[in-house]
């Protein structure tokens, strides 16, 4: 049973070690079922046995916190095969780390009551100290797994014990809210409209004098270099160019406009098939030329926080930079904040809302 536990212990570590969200937080309640090996030192003519338990704890703060235990271990006597039963209650303080990490190590440290009870036995209750460390994974934030090792020292009869305590176990958080994240904000980049040609559109044919308006034409506009997909931009007669200006006012002016553009995981890189939806929003910034707002990046809670944070924003740059240089907008209309996870507007507990929350949204003030 020892090595079997032991295996699992490190096997565990391993892999939590291979992985890489804030985990620990101010203010957060949590109960953890354990289960595992304790080990009693040669002189107790005890074997190493099961342990079972659970632990309650809080968070005062995002680097320590506190947690109740309990625990009990059937084992036997080496000398009679007498069973014994140990039971070990108390309280440790814990110091996190890696607070904001999705793997959390940490260090404990406590004081507990120990009483074992068996056949010929001094079954009263003594004091101990223990200490060790532990590490918790978060593979969400409601669910963690943990593994822990408790070095725990006692007297019993004026002779001092050194037993080992060490487990495997689920940590579930409660009751806390994960405090607001800033946005990482970026000044409008600096693009020189003289050095890029505005989109070339060819000029719309004259009506015909009619009571019924012309088929809507296309032309082509030639995007800047670096973006080599051709745009196509409607040419339109008066009256379907003022219905459509109508529509773009309603779409993106005084409110949030989500914009049909997804990315690649871990990219920000923009696909050319997303390239026509970027154009509706130049075409807006020329039609309406006092219109300035914000171009926002989104992301859903996976991963961890900072990389979410820079993703999030190098996402909203690139969508305005292509803007910037494609319709020739002046840069300075536009800023690009990137807020990770920080805005959801769907849970993040299922691929659907996670989905709804990695967006681009287009946040603009029309006079």
């Amino acid at each position: 049973m020892k090595r079997y536990v032991v295996a699992l212990f490190f096997a565990t570590l391993i892999g939590v070690a291979t992985s890489a969200e804030s985990a620990e937080t101010k203010g957060q309640f949590s109960i953890s079922p354990v289960a595992g090996g304790y080990t009693f030192e040669g002189a107790q003519h005890l074997k190493t046995g099961p342990v079972y338990g659970g632990r309650l704890g809080y968070n005062f703060t995002q680097d320590f916190g506190i947690e109740a235990l309990f625990d009990y271990a059937r084992t036997k006597d080496t000398k009679s095969s007498e069973t014994a039963t140990l039971y070990r209650f108390g309280t440790d303080l814990l110091c996190y780390l890696l607070p904001e990490s999705r793997l959390v190590p940490y260090l404990a440290v406590g004081i507990s009551g120990i009483k074992i009870d068996g056949k010929g036995r001094n079954n009263d209750l003594r004091a101990g100290l223990d200490y060790g460390a532990g590490i918790k994974y978060f593979v969400t934030d409601a669910f963690a797994l943990r593994a822990d090792v408790r070095h725990i020292i006692y007297n019993q009869s004026s002779v001092t014990f050194n037993n080992l305590e060490y487990t495997l176990g689920g940590y579930f958080p409660f009751g806390s809210t994960k405090p607001a994240v800033a946005p990482i904000a970026s000044t409008p980049a600096t693009i020189p409209v003289a050095e890029t040609a505005a989109p070339k559109v060819e000029p719309a044919p004259v009506p015909a004098p009619a009571t019924v308006a012309k088929p809507v034409e296309s032309a082509v506009v030639t995007p800047p270099p670096s973006q080599p997909t051709r745009i196509v931009v409607p040419v339109m007669t008066r009256k379907a160019e003022t219905s459509q200006k109508t529509v773009t006012a309603k779409r993106f002016c005084n409110k949030p406009a989500t914009l049909a553009i997804t990315f690649d995981t871990g990219k920000a890189d923009i696909k050319t098939e997303y390239h026509q939806e970027l154009a509706v929003v130049g075409i807006f910034l020329k039609e309406f030329p006092e219109a300035r707002g914000t171009i926002e990046g989104h992301t859903d809670n996976a991963g961890p926080l900072a990389l979410n944070m820079t993703l999030s924003k190098k996402r909203a740059e690139n969508v305005r930079d292509f803007i910037v240089t494609a319709f020739g907008i002046d840069a300075s209309r536009i800023a690009a904040v990137g807020f990770g996870p920080a805005k959801p507007v769907a849970t993040n507990k299922n691929a659907a809302g996670k989905t709804k929350n990695r967006r681009i949204e287009a946040v603009f003030t029309c006079k």
